[in-house]
């Protein structure tokens, strides 16, 4: 992995903790999008040379119940500071429909362990840009980038906020 970047430090019962959470539970697709170009302003300034943002996959199951992916309109606030190509399908999430909240740590890395799998090779990506909501466990980011390193990518991840 390249390197880390997040927008906020996430506190819990803070402003950032509901605003996530309206992200995820109750569509608001706006925040997502506001938010993601406070990541964008961020990788400006540290990285410049990403050659396409990933968004971290959910589980057909989320999608479904959410009707989106929070973090495609993340990944579209990011763009539209750093100008580089989204790939919706380049990695997929084959479990991951329980939610992990009330999980603890270990709980999270074996919930996540062996769920994602790259679907489509792209050519002339060397350097992705890997973009998540809340990195809490650090257990979906890793199982993300343990399967793009399979591809040989340099990563580097990027999120609205990580838990302390």
């Amino acid at each position: 992995m390249e390197k880390e970047i997040y927008a906020f430090e996430y506190l819990k019962n803070e402003v950032l903790q509901k605003v996530i959470h309206n992200i995820k539970y109750k569509g608001n697709k706006s925040a997502a999008f506001v938010l993601g170009i406070e990541i964008g302003k961020r990788v400006n300034l540290i990285v410049d040379n990403i050659d396409a943002i990933i968004p971290v996959p959910i589980s057909n199951k989320k999608r479904q119940n959410r009707g989106y992916n929070q973090c495609d309109f993340i990944a579209k606030g990011v763009q539209s500071i750093i100008n580089k190509p989204i790939i919706y399908n380049y990695i997929t999430r084959t479990g991951g429909s329980q939610s992990q909240v009330s999980s603890d740590r270990f709980e999270r890395w074996q919930k996540v362990k062996n769920q994602f799998l790259i679907q489509n090779k792209v050519k002339g990506i060397r350097h992705v840009l890997v973009v998540d909501d809340v990195v809490t466990s650090g257990a979906t980011i890793h199982g993300c980038i343990e399967e793009l390193n399979k591809n040989d990518l340099v990563i580097t991840i990027a999120a609205i906020a990580k838990t302390t």
